[in-house]
């Protein structure tokens, strides 16, 4: 059983407390406009950054420096293991900037939906339409329910069995008069523009959206909140080609290849963005591919994003295609902002970010794009300074080292046995980080510098750890540290 919070919390600050005072104070929260005000009379003269071109340059660059560090904790629960480069921004400077979400206006909406349709006639609420089901989704739905009921899997359904003999019952009565194509209700043709939309049945909310799609062409969905109140973030999503194959089909490769479930339908491989040669069956290179979405959203008026150095390419193991799996970060000033993956650090389920962090993700097959996924796009408002003075990378390591085993420590007491916490940490960078305006209605914040502590770590609650497990994990931030005043920045909480 996971325990209270709020006493973990308590131990935490006791444990700061019990230790001999550091050389440098470590901040627990954070103030927005404390920090601007204090980066503000370090910098009192902005200094001009040269222009750089951030189309498909990684914008980090590898020191000679390179950190090694071991640590076990007196009870054996805790390991931190460190074996790692470091990396800081190619342009030397650490800007500040004030942001809010944003991006997906009626515009950017308009724009993406000429860009990717090209004329073609696209239809509102495509997929949302209701219509019978035909005699053949019906036969299928039978087949499917009477499978469970035979192989006793009706619990994957919520059902007892009778419950689902039940059901299949009133399956086969409305196959009798179902019809025998699929009979849609007039259409409405889209002209890409975004719709409002309120539903009051779970209280009131209120939303723009563009839901279009083609049974052909694809499918286009943007998000907007009509207003901030913190019930639904902006996203974006696009699936190209045959929906009813690549969505309506669980079983086709393509459909187990869009989401990547299913991991014996594929291999896995990481390339280089920067590659020029073509591998794995594709007639794109990685760089080719990295350009073509440059291009894309640069069509958009989008500049100031960049795609990680490395990529991830997706194999079908029946050689019918080779997917690049593409990740962009947001740049500042020709600083790039920290890659945070989706729900990263959210081991334990039971906490929710009330901002999630940027994501946008390109998936290119043969033929091009086929699938963009944008959530929770930022807007910068105002830099606050071009050049903030920073933590050194000293400083950095020796909060790492203090900090990083209290806030672990505290983890291995989630549970009333013994839980086991490895961690690796191969990667540093100096990056910029989002932490919210904590005491702002809406969603407002502030990019601010960070030494970030990458790597992977795993939990577990008995011994001996099983074969693999931390190195089938996922890099993720270890440790986020503000390299404005040294706090601790929790990707949990966005601040």
């Amino acid at each position: 059983m996971k325990r209270f919070l709020i006493p973990i919390l308590a131990a935490l600050m006791l444990l700061a407390a019990c230790k001999p005072t550091p050389e440098q104070e470590y901040v627990v929260m954070k103030d927005t406009e404390r920090l601007v005000d204090t980066v503000q009379s370090k910098n009192p003269d902005e200094t001009a950054i040269p222009t750089t071109d951030e189309s498909i340059d990684n914008a980090l660059t590898k020191t000679d420096r390179h950190y090694t560090y071991s640590y076990a904790s007196q009870n054996g629960l805790l390991h931190i293991t460190a074996d790692a480069d470091v990396y800081l921004p190619k342009t030397g400077k650490l800007p500040l900037a004030r942001v809010k979400a944003g991006v997906l206006t009626d515009a950017f909406a308009k724009a993406i939906f000429d860009k990717v349709f090209q004329g073609q006639t696209v239809y509102v609420d495509y997929y949302n339409q209701n219509r019978p089901s035909t005699k053949a989704e019906l036969a299928q739905l039978i087949a499917d329910y009477q499978e469970m009921v035979d192989t006793g899997r009706t619990e994957e359904k919520d059902m007892t069995k009778e419950e689902a003999l039940e059901f299949i019952e009133k399956l086969k009565e409305e196959y009798k008069t179902a019809p025998d194509e699929a009979e849609l209700p007039e259409l409405e043709v889209s002209d890409g523009s975004m719709l409002y939309r309120e539903r009051t049945d779970f209280g009131t909310e209120c939303w723009y959206e563009l839901n279009v799609a083609n049974k052909n062409d694809g499918m286009l969905v943007v998000y907007r909140p009509a207003t901030d109140d913190g019930s639904i973030q902006y996203w974006l999503s696009y699936h190209r080609g045959n929906l009813e194959d690549l969505v309506g089909s669980a079983e086709s490769e393509e459909g187990r290849s869009m989401d990547f479930r299913d991991r014996d339908s594929y291999t896995a491989h990481t390339v280089n963005a920067s590659d020029t040669d073509c591998a794995f069956g594709q007639n794109l290179s990685p760089a080719a591919a990295v350009q073509l979405c440059v291009d894309f959203l640069k069509d958009l008026g989008v500049t100031d994003i960049m795609p990680r150095p490395e990529i991830d390419t997706y194999t079908l193991d029946s050689g019918e295609n080779c997917y690049y799996l593409i990740d962009f970060v947001r740049t500042v000033k020709g600083t790039q902002v920290a890659y945070l993956p989706m729900f990263q650090g959210l081991e334990h389920g039971d906490v929710a970010l009330p901002w999630s962090y940027e994501h946008l993700r390109f998936l290119v097959d043969r033929d091009g794009i086929c699938d963009i996924s944008w959530e929770n796009p930022v807007e910068v408002t105002k830099i606050e300074s071009t050049d903030a003075a920073v933590l050194t990378y000293e400083q950095a390591i020796e909060t790492f080292e203090t900090m990083g085993r209290i806030v672990y420590e505290a983890k291995t007491e989630f549970y009333d046995v013994p839980y086991y916490i490895d961690i690796e940490v191969s990667r540093i960078e100096l990056d910029l980080v989002r932490i919210r305006e904590q005491n702002a209605p809406g969603r407002y914040g502030l990019y601010v510098p960070a030494w970030v502590f990458y790597g992977k770590k795993a939990g577990y609650l008995k011994q001996p750890v099983p074969d693999g497990m931390i190195d089938n994990r996922m890099e993720t931030a270890l440790l986020i540290i503000n390299a404005i005043d040294g706090s601790i920045i929790d990707p949990e909480k966005g601040y």
